[in-house]
């Protein structure tokens, strides 16, 4: 179905994700945006994972509404609580230092579930059936930056 004018008629539509933004001279996000390779049973406990993670962390200003909450999309229309296969997580930050600390509570929030797997982005993803694909991007300061190559040279081992 899609779009709908009616929110009881939405269906499988555009993902949509908002947070608060506190005044300042940067406005910096974090961006999580998933997909399904039939992990579609699974994907909103993924990222409803994410937001609980981000929840009260310090520096976070706003947090994107909790997937299957919300159906309004502001001057779009209205889709399906639980049709989305494809949710995004938005999350806002007021202190740079903090940006790498709520991404990687956000990424580790997410790679705790089964079957699902954090991708860099324009790379190709060689996973099995059931699986959840998860990228990462932070918007700083009007930059936007990959922060999956980050995240795996930070928790390389090193010996």
């Amino acid at each position: 179905a899609g779009i709908s004018e009616d929110p009881d008629n939405g269906g499988e539509g555009i993902s949509y994700a908002e947070a608060n933004l506190e005044e300042g001279e940067f406005q910096d996000a974090i961006i999580m945006a998933f997909d399904t390779y039939g992990g579609e049973s699974f994907v909103a406990d993924v990222a409803n994972s994410v937001i609980e993670a981000a929840s009260g962390m310090k520096a976070v200003t706003g947090v994107s509404d909790k997937i299957g909450t919300r159906t309004d999309i502001p001057g779009v229309g209205y889709v399906s609580t639980d049709d989305t296969d494809d949710p995004v997580v938005v999350v806002s930050v007021n202190e740079l230092e903090q940006i790498a600390v709520v991404a990687s509570a956000m990424i580790g929030a997410a790679l705790g579930n089964k079957n699902t797997y954090l991708v860099k982005r324009h790379t190709a993803c060689n996973v099995l059936p059931g699986s959840v694909l998860v990228s990462v991007t932070a918007l700083m300061n009007g930059n936007m930056i990959d922060l999956s190559i980050p995240f795996e040279n930070k928790t390389r081992i090193l010996g």
